[in-house]
């Protein structure tokens, strides 16, 4: 699939890590297509980064392994438009889109202090307070772009060294023509997708991102996660109520 010329900031012909002087790390993450590596700076060691990385088999791989990458690639395109879009305070920067012979990488700021969910049991009232209005921040922004995130939560929102939020990992969001546009939603974490999004229907995405932070909302004044308790019963029960009622 033919690269968006102005998406890739660097090509490198050789190893990414080599050329960019990191030091490879662990391994933070991974999901379908991805894997997140933590990365340090061999000039100044303080100086992290995570590097999300979409490999691909290359153009001389079998019929099943190139529908593969052309997803990657999909998945790489999506996620590298949106983010290039953003520019705010409570949303994670893209600092710059790579391309090399075995794959597609975005490279990100590495938060320390990790995921909203890593901290959730120890937030005080104020902390609380901060990130629930940075969080709605964070979404109303998005929003008022006609972006949905679909897939709030948690543990996609980062904790920065100063005890702010970055909502992050905008790899299932979605550009829409309006607000008021419809998706056939079956992504994103169960626990914290709305009801109706399980009925197998087109639904507002931006209506399921409310829902979404609301169910974050929740756990961070609770103080934890829905598997916690019977929610999945709570959900189930809420798909069986005509949508003019809620």
């Amino acid at each position: 699939m033919a690269l968006v010329p102005n998406v890739i900031d660097k090509v490198i012909s050789d190893d990414l890590y080599e050329e960019m002087g990191l030091i490879e790390g662990p391994v933070l993450g991974s999901g379908s297509f991805t894997f997140v590596v933590l990365a340090t700076s061999k000039v100044d060691p303080c100086h992290k980064m995570a590097v999300k990385t979409f490999p691909l088999f290359g153009p001389a791989c079998e019929a099943n392994k190139k529908k593969m990458d052309e997803e990657a690639s999909r998945m790489f395109l999506r996620e590298a438009q949106l983010m290039k879009r953003l520019q705010h305070s409570n949303i994670i920067s893209l600092t710059c889109c790579v391309q090399t012979p075995t794959s597609l990488v975005l490279m990100l700021p590495y938060c320390k202090n990790g995921t909203l969910m890593q901290i959730i049991k120890t937030l005080t009232i104020s902390q609380q307070t901060q990130f629930f209005k940075q969080l709605c921040d964070a979404i109303k922004y998005i929003h008022g772009k006609n972006i949905a995130h679909c897939d709030i939560k948690p543990s996609n929102v980062l904790v920065t060294d100063d005890k702010s939020i970055l909502l992050s990992d905008f790899g299932l969001s979605r550009a829409l023509p309006n607000q008021d546009a419809e998706l056939l939603i079956h992504f994103g974490t169960r626990l914290y997708r709305a009801p109706e999004t399980f009925k197998g229907c087109r639904v507002n995405p931006f209506k399921a991102d409310m829902f979404a932070f609301g169910v974050t909302s929740w756990c961070m004044l609770l103080r934890r996660r829905p598997a916690d308790v019977n929610f999945m019963r709570t959900l189930n029960e809420a798909v069986a109520i005509s949508s003019q009622f809620r």
